[in-house]
């Protein structure tokens, strides 16, 4: 890849955390006040009470491989069976990773399922949008409109294209053979992206691809996401179906 995307936080590490701590507490907030069998339509067969454990059990996930520095077993981490409690058992969750994320060294090794170098201050970033990607969700299974904002949806695209994008083609997907270009209309944020073989190149920049989206921050994240539409429309310009490679990777 073209750039280090675990050193480019345009974002200060107390915004990042701010950020996280107002997003866990709205999803604590909508999972203690909403029925719990909920379809979450975004979310393929999950309820409200399964994103839930999902998103509290990342938490607890992380929060033990920053404190080990090792792979922690994600099969021992169990969620409670009875609904009811599940919202406390969230709360917790996110005190324990807020609390690791405060305190970590950004530069101390840590284990996590990304590309190298496994250092720690990618958590902070990580986690951040892992919330809000499922705040998102949270939000649209209880009927409340979506809440990003567009500087915090900007990181989250360059975070996606340079974090988890790799992942989600290691785990199987498809690199597509064409380039995109995306540009944010709401804030700054224009990026260029194309593979050459299996590497993938990355620049942050006004360039011309084989497909554009454009529109504002928040609408392009959560497409990207594969949440298409849900927090409005975007335009896509010149090739359609080049635009459609890349749309269709998604992510969970």
């Amino acid at each position: 890849m073209t750039t280090d995307p675990y050193r480019f936080l345009p974002l200060d590490r107390e915004t990042y955390l701010t950020t996280f701590r107002s997003h866990s507490e709205q999803v604590h907030s909508l999972l203690a006040t909403h029925d719990l069998d909920r379809p979450v339509p975004t979310c393929g067969e999950w309820n409200l009470a399964a994103l839930g454990k999902h998103l509290g059990t990342v938490y607890r996930w992380a929060a033990l491989a920053i404190a080990t520095a090792d792979t922690p077993d994600r099969s021992a981490i169990v969620g409670p069976e009875s609904a009811p409690t599940l919202s406390d058992w969230f709360r917790e969750s996110a005190e324990i990773i807020d609390a690791a994320l405060s305190t970590l060294d950004p530069e101390a090794p840590t284990w996590h399922p990304f590309a190298p170098p496994r250092r720690a201050g990618l958590w902070i970033r990580r986690l951040a949008h892992e919330t809000a990607i499922h705040l998102v969700d949270t939000q649209l299974a209880c009927e409340v409109a979506p809440s990003l904002t567009p500087e915090f949806s900007s990181d989250g695209i360059d975070e996606y294209l340079t974090v988890a994008l790799p992942r989600v083609l290691s785990s199987g997907g498809t690199p597509p053979t064409t380039s995109l270009h995306i540009h944010c209309t709401n804030t700054a944020g224009e990026w260029l992206v194309a593979f050459s073989g299996d590497e993938m190149m990355l620049t942050r920049e006004h360039a011309k691809g084989d497909a554009a989206l454009r529109g504002d921050a928040e609408a392009i994240l959560v497409d990207l996401w594969g949440r298409r539409g849900v927090c409005g429309e975007i335009d896509i310009a010149g090739d359609p179906a080049a635009a459609q490679q890349w749309l269709d990777l998604g992510g969970n």
